[in-house]
């Protein structure tokens, strides 16, 4: 049987996930955010392969304040040996617009901290897409860590990831 958190009840039928303890309000995705999310999904598929499990809006264990829902994460195992939300991840995605500060703040610092190899933010508001990498402590940050690389990328770039490092994706296939 499965436990759900003693929040789930008080939010039914809504969109929410828990960072640090508080409970976010998740927009209803555009259906630009959903159609490409759904492009893209099968291309990270064919990039990772065998060993690799895509998971799309799946909740992530990081710890007992935080269950983030990320739009896209790739974890190592496959789908039978995931018994469990899981607690890392090689690269996590999320598309954002109305979320750009969440996401490029509060998320940044918990998946840093919960060992997110890589991060990226497929910014909307600005057609781009922002990658992050490389964890080092900071205390200024809200959960103690952050990405020390980050880079942008325009719709003409392509980029690999870190665990993928043959596979370029290109940036205009990313953005809707």
């Amino acid at each position: 049987m499965v436990t759900k958190p003693a929040y789930y009840d008080l939010f039914e039928g809504q969109r929410v996930e828990l960072i640090g303890g508080q409970v976010f309000g998740k927009p209803r995705p555009s259906p630009r955010h959903a159609w490409t999310v759904s492009l893209l999904h099968p291309k990270l598929r064919e990039f990772f392969g065998d060993g690799y499990v895509v998971c799309v809006n799946a909740p992530m264990n990081l710890g007992e304040d935080s269950e983030p829902e990320p739009d896209l994460m790739i974890v190592k195992g496959s789908v039978r040996s995931l018994t469990s939300h899981p607690t890392s991840a090689e690269l996590v995605i999320e598309y954002s617009d109305s979320t750009l500060a969440l996401d490029s703040g509060m998320k940044a610092s918990l998946y840093a901290r919960h060992g997110v190899r890589e991060y990226w933010i497929v910014n909307l508001r600005d057609q781009c897409l922002e990658v992050r990498r490389r964890i080092v402590a900071d205390g200024s940050e809200p959960f103690g860590f952050r990405y020390e690389d980050v880079q942008f990328f325009e719709a003409g770039d392509a980029v690999a990831p870190v665990a993928a490092p043959r596979s370029k994706i290109a940036v205009a296939d990313l953005l809707p």
